[in-house]
């Protein structure tokens, strides 16, 4: 399908929950499913394995089952934020050898084959980064490579934003979608993971900074130290949030939190 722009949904789950074992029994029969799951939301598209030992898909619609993947595939997984379903196929039937990756719309049309790469990640922003002998590098809109795989390091920290490691150069960078820089530095420094208002929050030198991404401005930070807050998704709050501790003391526990 030529220029598919995937259709990709913030307000959705990037791992949505996992739901097993729904199928009716007739329907495992017809399909040879051995094990399948479909997902919280999205309870009429199914990922199966049958017992061949390869991996399909199957969807739910106008009272019917059918396949929009075969079970051919050494794996696939179904990436609800992009309305996607990606199959792979293991050429040398081992994980870590050549690899083709098909990636499949909920309706079961072939939209885009890509060839060698190690593995394609998804991520919770809409960016598609790749990987290819230990490189890193991203697909555009249209799942086309946008970026080859040259980086020793690459995530996303918005849309069309990345923090990539040059390793042979000892420099981190911000770049965007046309990899120019937006900032660069020497290790080492830290980058958090996420733009909030056109700003970061970088480590460097035991001291914090919020960097402006439009002015290239760092303002020092009033804390010690600050830690992110795991544990909940993304894209479920507005903004990112830390924990911040001002008059930490080594090896004391003599800190005042501060969220």
């Amino acid at each position: 399908m030529k220029n598919y722009q995937y259709k990709f949904d913030a307000s959705v789950s990037i791992h949505p929950k996992e739901i097993y074992g729904t199928l009716p029994k007739h329907t495992k029969k017809k399909f040879s499913v051995m094990y399948e799951h479909t997902y919280e939301e999205f309870d009429n598209i199914f990922i199966f394995k049958s017992f061949n030992e390869k991996w399909g898909a199957l969807k739910f619609e106008n009272g019917q089952y059918h396949i929009i993947s075969e079970n051919i595939y050494d794996s696939t997984g179904f990436y609800a934020q992009y309305g996607l379903i990606e199959a792979v196929i293991y050429h040398d039937n081992t994980y870590s050898g050549k690899k083709s990756h098909l990636l499949f719309d909920t309706e079961g049309r072939l939209v885009k084959r890509l060839e060698n790469f190690d593995y394609i990640r998804f991520d919770f922003f809409g960016n598609i980064i790749t990987s290819k002998k230990g490189l890193y590098g991203f697909l555009d809109i249209n799942l086309e490579e946008k970026s080859p795989c040259k980086y020793n390091g690459l995530r996303g920290i918005g849309k069309n934003l990345f923090v990539a490691t040059e390793n042979n150069n000892s420099r981190h960078l911000i770049i965007n979608e046309k990899e120019e820089i937006i900032f660069e530095c020497k290790f080492p420094i830290s980058i958090y993971d996420e733009v909030y208002k056109n700003k970061i929050i970088i480590e460097e030198n035991d001291k914090y900074y919020s960097l402006d991404l439009l002015s290239k401005e760092k303002m020092i930070l009033p804390y010690d130290k600050i830690y992110k807050i795991r544990g909940y998704e993304i894209n479920s709050r507005i903004a990112p949030r830390y924990i911040t501790i001002k008059d930490y003391i080594d090896n004391e526990e003599k800190y005042e939190y501060y969220l």
